[in-house]
């Protein structure tokens, strides 16, 4: 077994101490009143690579817990409410810029627009996919991410759901730190209209393979500009 769901504190309480922990490589909590030190005791001796938090809140004391995970490389927080900045802050902190190859950020009813200029501060090591969903970036979060150093590694970046306007992904097509990135995806980025086909030219973002743009209102001619360059690899 390499992966499991735990739903509820006893079935936590149980796995803590059952020897298949040890096995495992990722593991979800949902509906978990996880207290910090039975996160650390999780991951006391184990391999556990990868987290997906379903619980709500998420405070910093639980990645302070997540921190002791000795190869974790994979962190996603779904559904949070009220995800708070310092969530993010954590994140940027060691192990976790030097280790985390994935970190995926979503959203729920209040959205915390800080978190994107929050994590293209940190100098990430090994970070080659970042989802920020529904958390109110704006123009100012993409230009950020653009400049970062630390995202020089993405291959992948989800940032559907948000507030990104023409400006904004304007700064992400012309991103010398983005030149790696294959996936891009838009979604629900309605403000960004026409200006998406700022990536119909090949020379931004070069290695880009699949562009998703579900629910961004395009033209004929843009949306046939872009179909020249990605064919059937872009959704929209």
């Amino acid at each position: 077994m390499r992966a499991l769901t735990i739903m509820g504190h006893d079935a936590l309480t149980e796995l803590i101490d059952h020897p298949v922990r040890r096995r495992l490589r990722a593991v979800t909590l949902t509906n978990t009143d996880a207290s910090p030190a039975e996160i650390r005791a999780l991951g006391d001796g184990a391999r556990l690579a990868e987290i997906q938090w379903r619980v709500s809140p998420l405070e910093p004391e639980v990645l302070a817990a997540l921190a002791t995970w000795p190869v974790l490389e994979r962190f996603a927080a779904m559904s949070v409410r009220r995800l708070p900045a310092s969530i993010a802050e954590a994140l940027t902190a060691p192990p976790f810029r030097e280790r985390l190859t994935r970190i995926d950020l979503r959203g729920d009813e209040d959205r915390t627009k800080e978190v994107a200029p929050i994590l293209a501060r940190a100098p990430f090591r090994s970070l080659t996919e970042l989802t920020l969903v529904s958390l109110g970036i704006d123009c100012a979060g993409a230009e950020a991410l653009a400049r970062s150093q630390g995202m020089k590694r993405l291959v992948r970046l989800n940032l559907a759901l948000n507030s990104i306007a023409t400006k904004g992904l304007r700064a992400i097509a012309t991103s010398a730190e983005l030149g790696r990135l294959r996936h891009l995806d838009l979604a629900f980025n309605s403000r960004i209209g026409d200006g998406l086909k700022v990536l119909a030219d090949p020379t931004h973002l070069p290695a880009l393979e699949r562009l998703i743009a579900s629910y961004v209102p395009l033209s004929d001619a843009a949306r046939k500009k872009l179909t020249t360059r990605f064919g059937k690899n872009l959704i929209s």
